[in-house]
């Protein structure tokens, strides 16, 4: 009987690992799609340049505090793992209000954080743009502006992806980063002649809410309800 559960646990954790690569191998294809699509709109272009430059912070945001493996992500593992006795039925009361914490916390932080890119956003391209053109710089300033609220979602999203992981639910969080690039393609594709750049910006930011979006239900569902909460 144990030989038995001990096959079942290491097959399913082979399936697991099969999807995860197989995920991952769609996003980055979709990704790569993405930025086909970018760069058959823009080509190279002061409207790309401006983009890339501009989404280096955003992009930051996704990838360190919200990606599987980033700092957010690994700390909500690290603690949630050893708070939840079971993960079998309805969380602890203690784990629920940590998560309200935690998450209410975060986004104070990272609002705050968000506000300062949007005020000083700049002084923040001409530092990255050493000695660029002011055109440029401008423009890349403006793009920063409207992702800035992917520096609020980063963080979020971190937390809800740690708890899924905490769970064994590795399929959604590998899976919702093709949202963004999803999102980004259809915005081009149906402003197709908007060439100023602000689509694809708003669309990395809506792209981004989206991603957290997801997240929520599946959450929620594991009986993490949020309301704000400072204890």
């Amino acid at each position: 009987m144990t030989n038995q559960t001990a096959t079942t646990k290491e097959t399913s954790v082979l399936k697991a690992a099969w999807l995860i690569a197989v995920v991952t191998i769609v996003s980055k294809l979709v990704g790569f799609v993405r930025d086909i699509i970018i760069a058959n709109y823009y080509g190279a272009s002061l409207v790309s340049d401006a983009y890339y430059y501009a989404y280096q912070i955003p992009s930051l945001s996704l990838i360190l505090l919200g990606g599987v493996g980033g700092t957010i992500h690994s700390a909500t593992v690290a603690v949630f793992s050893k708070v939840i006795s079971s993960f079998t039925g309805k969380p602890p009361e203690n784990a629920v209000k940590l998560f309200r914490t935690f998450t209410t916390l975060s986004f104070a932080v990272f609002l705050i954080l968000g506000i300062l890119v949007f005020m000083f956003s700049d002084v923040i391209m001409s530092i990255i743009i050493n000695g660029g053109d002011a055109q440029l710089i401008n423009l890349a300033s403006l793009y920063l502006k409207i992702m800035s609220p992917v520096l609020v979602f980063g963080g979020i999203i971190g937390i809800y992806y740690g708890l899924l992981v905490t769970y064994n639910r590795f399929l959604l969080p590998n899976l919702s980063p093709i949202i963004v690039s999803a999102v980004i393609i259809l915005a081009l594709v149906l402003n197709a002649n908007n060439q100023t750049g602000v689509v694809l910006a708003a669309a990395t930011a809506v792209g981004a809410f989206c991603q957290l979006l997801v997240q929520v239900p599946a959450v929620h569902k594991l009986g993490f309800t949020y309301k704000p909460d400072l204890s």
